[in-house]
C-alpha cells in the first residue's frame, strides 16, 4: 500500500492546484493558467510513472481498492484518483485504441466551449431574461465544469494539452462506431429522465446534454445520422432533453437537404 500512500499525496496536491486553477480562469489570467496546467501535468506524469513501475497483479490490486471505494463518501481528491487508477487499469489492459471514452470527451470538451460562450459572453441574451438567474447559472458553471473534468481522465488530457484553453483544444480521432454508440448512450440517459424544473443547475445541465449531444451529431456520417434520427423518433416518451435532441437532429438535417 506504499503506491498508494504516495498515489494519495499527490493526488490531494493536484486537486489544491486545480482550486488555484478555477479562479485563475474565473479571472481569465492566462499566464498563470498556463503556468499551472504544466505543474499539472508534472503531477499526473508522476501519477503514470509510479502505476508504470508497478506490475500487472499489484495494479490490478489498486485498481479492485478502487473500485470498492468508489461509492464512498471520499474527498473529492480521492474520486479523482480512484477514476484516474481505474481508467488506467482498463486502458492498459482492456480497452481498444479507440473508445467511446474518447468520443465522450471530445463531446465534454465542445459541450464546455459553448457553454462558456452563452455564459461569459451571453450569446442567447439569457441575461435580458433574469439577470439573477443568469448570475446564478455563471456561478455554477465552474463547479459543474470541474467536477466533470475530475470524473474525466480523458477529458482532463485533452484540457491540459490546451492549458485550459477550450479554444485550442484538439479533438483525439474516433472511429465512426463509437461516435455513434455514444450518441444512443446520451439518448438512452435522455429517456430514463422525468421533466425538470428549471433552476440554474438543470438549466445548465439542459445546455451540457444538448451541446454534448450536438458535437455527436455533428460527426456522424450520413447513415448513422439517418438511424439516430429514426429511433429518436420513434420514441413515445419525449421530456424536455429529447425534444432539444430533436432540435439538434433537424438543424442537421438541414445541411443535408432533409
Amino acid at each position: 500500500m506504499e503506491n498508494l500512500i504516495e498515489l494519495k499525496k499527490i493526488a490531494k496536491e493536484m486537486y489544491q492546484l486545480y482550486i488555484l486553477l478555477i479562479n485563475f480562469i474565473e479571472k481569465d489570467d492566462k499566464k498563470n493558467i498556463y503556468e499551472l496546467s504544466k505543474k499539472i501535468n508534472e503531477y499526473k506524469s508522476r501519477e503514470e510513472e509510479i502505476l508504470a513501475t508497478l506490475d500487472e497483479k499489484t495494479v490490478e490490486n489498486l485498481y479492485n481498492y478502487a473500485l470498492d471505494n468508489i461509492e464512498e463518501n471520499n474527498p473529492a481528491y480521492l474520486d479523482k484518483l480512484y477514476f484516474f487508477i481505474i481508467n488506467y487499469y482498463n486502458t492498459n489492459y482492456f480497452y481498444v485504441e479507440d473508445s467511446v471514452i474518447y468520443a465522450r470527451a471530445n463531446a465534454y470538451a465542445y459541450s464546455y466551449k459553448k457553454i462558456f460562450n452563452v455564459l461569459l459572453n451571453d450569446t442567447l441574451d439569457l441575461k435580458k431574461v433574469d439577470s439573477k438567474f443568469f448570475e446564478n447559472m455563471k456561478k455554477k458553471l465552474y463547479p459543474c465544469f470541474f467536477s466533470d473534468v475530475m470524473l474525466c481522465p480523458e477529458l482532463e488530457e485533452l484540457l491540459l494539452s490546451a492549458n485550459f484553453d477550450l479554444n485550442n483544444v484538439v479533438y483525439t480521432d474516433c472511429n465512426e462506431e463509437n461516435i455513434k454508440n455514444e450518441t444512443m448512450n446520451l439518448i438512452l440517459y435522455a429517456e430514463g429522465l422525468n421533466d425538470i424544473v428549471f433552476d440554474e443547475d438543470n438549466t445548465l445541465k439542459t445546455l451540457k446534454r444538448k451541446y454534448l449531444f450536438e458535437y455527436l451529431v455533428n460527426n456522424l456520417d450520413y447513415e448513422d445520422f439517418l438511424d439516430i434520427k429514426d429511433y429518436l423518433y420513434s420514441l413515445k416518451k419525449c421530456n424536455f432533453i429529447i425534444f432539444e435532441f430533436k432540435k439538434v437532429i433537424n438543424e442537421r438535417g438541414i445541411s443535408y437537404g432533409r
